[in-house]
């Protein structure tokens, strides 16, 4: 039997267990509904935005390390809007009642969202790191490509091992009474949970807390030196740094809130002296739900940050040799384009 206190997961499991009224059921199904139009339109906008993203920045040849970096940013979004969305829709449509990737699918598939925050945080380290080298200390030589390799290997391990506990609180669930045959957390484990759940709230603070830490170096710097920079150098400086300030501002909001919700929920559920009843606990489901989806938009919403505030994506018609019309609401001409010139 799934220890429906524990299964996070699990909604349905829940709702099978128990004669629900025909209201709430509506409720439920409509709900669920709601989850999968979501899904659809966070992979399809994450796919589409992150395409564009991946164009713009990649065929210009003469692009600066910060646009590779946003490339490569792009890249890591594209594949987050592919993978994990389509998980969490497949799971939906089968009510969680169904798993046919395995047992190590199991262990390994639930855990890429985390993966792919803890990554795309360290990316946002290694960018943060980047930027406050290059302002700081613009005479001194440039960090090294292959520094760079480095530093996103080791952010690639560091990912991983994080992710264990988490992996490993997974197991295939099965309840032929209810016709449950899923991947979910075990409610054993919870201890394993705890940990998890702490690591990556401690993940969460130490990565904001570098970022903060180069922003503010960063404009402490930029404040001392800016009346002895040029106009066009100051301006980009500006821009790179409002990039920067908002994506790690807009990343942050989206993911932390699901952490902070795991870590409470997982504490009072250790301690707390009685079961939740069927309807709290699909409450809690409800908000578990809508603050995965808002991780998952993680990866959705950088492409619109770009879109305002970097010089190539714009709505002006220059002359150029090149031009492609893609992606961006026109708000004077109420139609969707972007102009891109090479």
């Amino acid at each position: 039997m799934v220890r429906k206190e524990i299964s996070l997961h699990a909604l349905a499991n829940t709702l099978s267990e128990v004669k629900e009224s025909e209201n709430f059921s509506l409720k439920i199904e409509a709900f669920n509904i709601f989850i999968t139009t979501m899904l659809v339109f966070v992979m399809v906008v994450g796919l589409t935005g992150n395409t564009v993203v991946i164009y713009v920045f990649g065929v210009n040849r003469k692009k600066k390390r910060f646009e590779r970096f946003l490339l490569s940013l792009g890249i890591l979004d594209f594949l987050s809007s592919l993978i994990i969305p389509s998980t969490f829709l497949y799971l939906t449509v089968t009510g969680y009642k169904r798993w046919d990737f395995s047992k190590i699918g199991c262990k390994i598939i639930p855990t890429l969202l985390q993966i792919s925050v803890s990554v795309t945080q360290g990316f946002l380290i290694m960018i943060s790191y980047e930027r406050y080298h290059s302002i700081v200390n613009p005479f001194k030589k440039k960090i090294s490509q292959l520094k760079l390799i480095l530093l996103f290997c080791i952010v690639l391990l560091v990912s991983f091992t994080l992710a264990i506990p988490y992996m490993m609180t997974f197991n295939i669930l099965i309840d032929l009474e209810h016709g449950v045959n899923t991947c979910a957390p075990d409610g054993s484990k919870m201890n394993l949970s705890m940990i998890a759940s702490s690591l990556r709230l401690l993940k969460d603070f130490v990565a904001i807390s570098f970022m903060e830490f180069f922003r503010q170096r960063i404009k402490h710097s930029f404040l001392k030196v800016h009346t002895n920079s040029s106009w066009n150098k100051e301006r980009e400086t500006q821009k790179g740094r409002k990039i920067l300030y908002t994506v790690i501002i807009v990343f942050s909001a989206l993911t932390l809130p699901l952490d902070i919700f795991h870590f409470i929920y997982y504490m009072l559920s250790k301690f707390a002296s009685s079961i939740l009843n069927a309807k709290a606990y699909s409450v809690l489901m409800v908000v578990n739900t809508i603050l995965n989806l808002f991780q998952m938009a993680n990866s959705v919403v950088n492409v619109f940050i770009y879109s305002r505030l970097h010089k190539n994506f714009n709505m002006k018609q220059h002359d150029s040799t090149a031009s492609c019309s893609i992606l961006y609401w026109n708000e004077d001409k109420n139609i969707i384009s972007l102009n891109y010139h090479s």
